[in-house]
């Protein structure tokens, strides 16, 4: 997996906290948020987190592949 696309909310755990377990057990493990909520401390808390990028789920399709492209390019 190059990049993965992850929610802050999930059924079973919680974004934030699985992107910082992934990120400790494989350091170049990149991934970007895409969200509803867009606030900046929902922003920010995901590139605390670990996250390559964040999107709000408004964004268009081929923002989505854009981004996963940059970030898959390093």
């Amino acid at each position: 997996v190059n990049v993965a696309v992850m929610d802050i909310a999930m059924p079973d755990e919680n974004g934030l906290s699985l992107l910082k377990r992934l990120r400790a057990q494989k350091p170049g493990f990149r991934a970007i948020i895409l969200s509803i909520y867009d606030s900046p401390t929902f922003v920010q808390s995901a590139l605390d987190a670990g996250a390559s990028g964040y999107l709000t789920k408004r964004c268009g399709p081929e923002e989505l592949v854009q981004a996963v492209r940059s970030v898959g390019m390093g």
